[in-house]
């Protein structure tokens, strides 16, 4: 059924209810009506498919539920591969927080970033090293 395809799928692209939902603009409520197969023709079938790199075919598709799925994991590279632990953790973290209190992060991480800097080329100055 189409809402097993959606979890399937969603799983498979290792995202929340909450990140899909936030990416076709919906709520995390809709989700989980349409993963519970309580919703039979969403609206936004085309979003959804786009947001977990698979085809509205199949996505629509009546075959066995593990084709395509096979294939989009070969072909989709997760997203944190090459990342430390602590950057994959950061990154978790992260997408626990709102869009807001990511933002308050991100400028706090830039200012960070700034005055270490400014203290690198304070102290080369300092010591004459260039």
């Amino acid at each position: 059924m189409l809402g097993d395809r959606i979890k399937k799928a969603r799983r498979a692209a290792n995202i929340s209810q909450v990140e899909l939902a936030e990416k076709i603009g919906v709520t995390q409520q809709a989700i989980q009506s349409l993963e519970s197969n309580k919703t039979q023709n969403p609206r936004k079938l085309k979003e959804i498919a786009k947001a977990l790199s698979v085809s509205l075919s199949w996505l629509q598709s009546e075959d066995d539920l593990d084709d395509g799925i096979a294939e989009f994991k070969k072909t989709t590279p997760d997203p944190l591969s090459g990342l430390t632990p602590l950057q994959r953790e950061l990154i978790l973290k992260m997408n626990s927080l709102s869009e807001k209190q990511q933002l308050e992060l991100l400028k706090t991480a830039e200012e960070q970033a700034e005055k270490n800097e400014e203290f690198l080329a304070d102290y080369l100055k300092r010591n004459r090293v260039a």
